[in-house]
């Protein structure tokens, strides 16, 4: 079950063209309408342009205090360059507007310049992007047709492993700090063989102790988010009232407005969550009335009140 309530940090293999924000609001949308609640906080800790696919951060509910400090952990990125081109933006985002000779280019030169990039430096960004300048985007500024210039960062790459064997496509995997602009890397490593470099092809797989192989799809979540199949132990069913069997026999339709907050409640005070993929069914039991308590009316309808009270 996910507890919303008490905050939830997710992981999301974010797709192309995607921005991060069209993820979060995919993501909220669909917690706001299983929960039936107006607002859920949602917000992603590292943003990840649209052409750039893999682990994007989530931090729900409460977790989202935790997002400045997840925002700061080294990044992995995999990735291709391809030599002799460019464009404006450094990425496909815009057409190449210039050819350059790569004739030139050997092995020594490659583990040469990529050498170069190891440590601590500063970047400049790319003009393509949200760097604030005047109280505008840069990105408006370049689209605009107007030069602006940019303050430059400062930037580690701590890992920078680079394979030509598609030449003039380089293949490479780095691992940087917070902040790292790939597309300038990309214009940089061009720059530094004397020709020019595109980012063709980029994925995130790893952010902090966070990696791409446990994250999930957009898609997964979604139906993660609104399935209503759960799991109820076989051993405790002895345990749970002859009015509860009943509604177990009974399959809770999709559109049940079942609220996790109320069964968060009843565990903290010794309830029990009963859960089963099987029947397709959410009980939560009360101390205090003995009673299945659930916001669907599906098991409001098969439900009897104990004698012992209600809430």
């Amino acid at each position: 079950m996910l507890d919303i309530q008490d905050g939830l940090t997710i992981l999301v293999d974010k797709p192309y063209t995607w921005t991060s924000f069209d993820v979060v609001n995919k993501i909220r949308w669909n917690l706001k309408k299983k929960l039936g609640v107006k607002n859920v906080k949602v917000g992603h800790a590292g943003t990840l342009d649209p052409l750039a696919t893999g682990l994007l951060v989530l931090c729900l509910g409460k977790h989202t205090k935790r997002i400045e400090g997840l925002t700061s952990d080294a990044k992995t990125y995999t990735g291709t360059f391809l030599l002799g081109k460019t464009t404006p933006s450094f990425d496909l985002e815009t057409q190449y507007n210039r050819d350059f000779d790569i004739a030139h280019i050997d092995a020594a030169l490659l583990e040469s310049v990529r050498a170069s990039f190891m440590g601590t430096q500063l970047q400049t960004p790319p003009i393509y992007s949200a760097k604030q300048v005047d109280g505008k985007r840069a990105y408006d500024f370049a689209r605009a047709g107007k030069e602006v210039e940019l303050k430059q960062s400062q930037i580690e790459i701590t890992d920078f492993q680079i394979d030509a064997a598609r030449f003039p496509e380089i293949d490479f995997e780095i691992t940087c700090s917070k902040g790292t602009y790939i597309r300038s890397i990309a214009s940089d490593f061009g720059a530094r063989l004397n020709s020019g470099a595109t980012l063709i092809a980029l994925r995130r797989t790893q952010s902090g102790l966070f990696s791409i192989e446990n994250a999930k799809s957009v898609n997964q979540w979604i139906e993660l988010i609104n399935q209503e199949e759960v799991y109820v132990p076989w051993l405790l069913w002895p345990s749970i009232p002859w009015y509860v069997l009943i509604f177990l026999e009974r399959r809770v339709s999709s559109d049940c407005n079942y609220s996790p907050f109320l069964g968060t409640h009843l565990l903290r005070r010794g309830g029990v969550f009963f859960e089963d993929n099987e029947v397709g069914v959410r009980a939560c039991i009360c101390p205090i009335c003995i009673r299945c308590v659930s916001w669907c009316k599906e098991l409001r309808m098969n439900t009897r009140r104990s004698p012992r009270g209600s809430h």
